[in-house]
């Protein structure tokens, strides 16, 4: 009966143990979304409140550069729609099992 006990006392241990872990993770994970998010916010609100001091030819010629007036690439030969800017990244940041481009035959 006491072996019994003892070993009951110890699994719950255990359990309660990886339960807090968890929790703790949870939380970590959590609190590091929402410290990223409010950075974002005020790395944007920084951007805005410097745009008051860009003078107008130098954010024409940066927007000019841009080049939005063309058509993206989505890969060789296949055009897409305009006003976009194009960027790579790696397969592993965003993985997906189902291509959401719908493409049709035809002339674009």
């Amino acid at each position: 009966l006491m072996v019994t006990l003892v070993v009951y006392i110890i699994v719950a241990m255990v359990f309660i143990s990886n339960l807090l872990v968890a929790q703790l993770t949870s939380s970590y994970e959590s609190s590091f979304q929402d410290a990223l998010g409010l950075a974002r916010l005020q790395r944007a609100q920084t951007v805005v409140q410097h745009m008051a001091s860009v003078r107008e030819a130098q954010w024409r010629k940066f927007f000019d550069a841009l080049e939005l007036d063309r058509p993206c690439e989505f890969g060789e030969g296949d055009l897409g729609f305009a006003g976009g800017y194009v960027t790579f990244e790696g397969a592993q940041e965003n993985p997906t099992v189902a291509d959401s481009i719908k493409r049709y035959g035809g002339a674009t």
